[in-house]
């Protein structure tokens, strides 16, 4: 697929993307073992993937929110120090929790491919965008800040809201705790 196409499909999964994971949950759900271990191993890379979000969503604030075309304030402080991408690194853990509870290894691998390849696919619409409207800030931006994890380049800013960022991922947190209910109950089944 050319560069072109891959960015159109990047936009359209950003758009959807409250829905387009759901097969994958359905598909969770029918293979699920309730094992304890992972059980364990899965609440807690949700937790860690959720804490990242939150951390995400106190600097960045509600326009995280959004399914249109906007965008937000270019933001470095928090984990945007680390991270272009740091509510898409939280996401993707998530995910991973959540294919873990299944209790089977190769879950994760399936779930951490398609998962991977959905977000990272969002990305290149989103810093396409980017760089057509923020042009050499966006790319002084990436210069420092690596695209996944690492490159850190300047002192710690400031905390953030968290107040903000709870309010802001109460869906997110209703969702998933969801998700975790249907996994785990179809695995006792």
């Amino acid at each position: 697929m050319e560069q072109t196409r891959l960015v159109d499909f990047g936009g359209w999964l950003f758009e959807n993307r409250g829905w387009v994971p759901v097969p994958l949950l359905v598909f969770e759900i029918v293979v699920s073992e309730n094992k304890a271990y992972w059980i364990a191993t899965g609440l807690l890379i949700m937790a860690l993937g959720e804490v990242i979000r939150l951390w995400g969503v106190a600097h960045i604030g509600p326009i995280s929110r959004t399914r249109k075309d906007e965008n937000g304030p270019l933001v470095s402080s928090g984990p945007y120090q680390w991270s272009r991408n740091p509510l898409y690194v939280g996401n993707v853990l998530m995910h991973a929790g959540l294919a873990a509870l299944t209790g089977q290894a190769w879950v994760v691998g399936i779930v951490g491919i398609l998962v991977g390849t959905h977000y990272g696919l969002i990305v290149l619409w989103e810093e396409n965008r980017l760089k057509s409207r923020l042009g050499a800030r966006y790319d002084r931006y990436c210069g420092t800040v690596a695209r996944w994890l690492g490159g850190r380049k300047k002192p710690i800013q400031r905390v953030g809201s968290w107040g903000r960022g709870l309010r802001s991922e109460r869906s997110t947190l209703m969702a998933m705790s969801a998700c975790v209910l249907l996994v785990l109950g179809a695995g006792a089944l």
